[in-house]
Order: C-alpha cells, then structure tokens, then sequence
C-alpha cells in the first residue's frame, strides 16, 4: 500500500485503526511462507504518521 492508498482509504471516513488494519491485511497477504507477519499495532505505527503528516500539511495550506 502506498502513502496516497492509505490517505485515500483514511478521507473515505475509515478511522485511523481501521486503516490499519487494511494495511495489515494487504502487507501480511502478500508475505511468503517463512516470513513473519506485521501485528495491528506496527501497522497502526506505520499508518498513524502518515495521516498525521498530511493533516498538518493540510493545515499549513488552508492557514
């Protein structure tokens, strides 16, 4: 998933968790047999600054 799949998921009024949760999914389908999976949470601390950086930038522009 790239940064702008998460933004777009994120603007489509799914919450932060939710989002992660996405991107848990999408990350741990496409693993193969011997590597190991990403949990909730270290998608959700992949996720949560991303959509932090583009709120303040958001923010930055429309000031």
């Amino acid at each position: 998933m790239t940064d702008e799949e998460i933004i777009k998921e994120w603007r489509s009024r799914l919450t932060t968790t939710q989002v992660a949760k996405v991107y848990m999914t999408a990350i741990n389908s496409n693993l193969k047999k011997d590597e190991k999976k990403i949990t909730k949470l270290q998608a959700l601390a992949y996720v949560e600054p991303i959509i932090f950086e583009f709120e303040t930038e958001g923010w930055k522009i429309s000031k």
